[in-house]
């Protein structure tokens, strides 16, 4: 079909037309496929269809299956992963009795940390004080530990 489409003889246009609807019914079929997983929640911005051979096998058939986008899993994406309850701790320096005139307030380590308890330190001569955070993170995949993302080194699941 060099000259274009006006210069094809009838033959050439029978193929192109037949090559276009398989291509046409191929499509039908992966929207059917799509269909039947409930298009993995695409319409909810949840996942999409994938279609993929399966590795090593020569001509093997393509299979569809569900990517789930960030904070969803599930076969076809349809469950939000839950979000993670997560507390960082951290402690004050030292000082003298009474931890009241000597301590500072556990907002030294961020606004967000609170005091939770004191300990001894200098064996029983000295306190320092025991400072929490607690939040809550969404992971973006199954497992992950969306503390250490959300609230550094220190955090860990409550």
């Amino acid at each position: 079909m060099g000259g274009g489409y006006l210069a094809a003889d009838i033959g050439e246009l029978g193929e192109l037309w037949q090559r276009l609807d398989e291509v046409s019914a191929r499509q039908k079929q992966k929207q059917e496929e799509c269909k039947a997983l409930k298009w993995c929640g695409g319409n909810l911005q949840q996942g999409r269809c994938v279609w993929r051979s399966m590795r090593g096998v020569a001509n093997a058939p393509e299979v569809v299956s569900c990517e789930c986008n960030a904070h969803f899993m599930g076969e076809q994406c349809q469950e939000a992963i839950p979000n993670k309850r997560c507390k960082a701790i951290a402690f004050n320096k030292c000082t003298a009795h009474p931890d009241n005139w000597f301590q500072d307030d556990c907002t030294v380590h961020g606004s967000e940390y609170k005091y939770k308890d004191w300990k001894y330190c200098w064996g029983i001569f000295g306190v320092k004080h025991k400072c929490i955070r607690k939040w809550e993170c969404s992971p973006y995949v199954e497992g992950e530990d969306c503390c250490v993302r959300t609230g550094g080194a220190a955090a860990r699941p409550a």
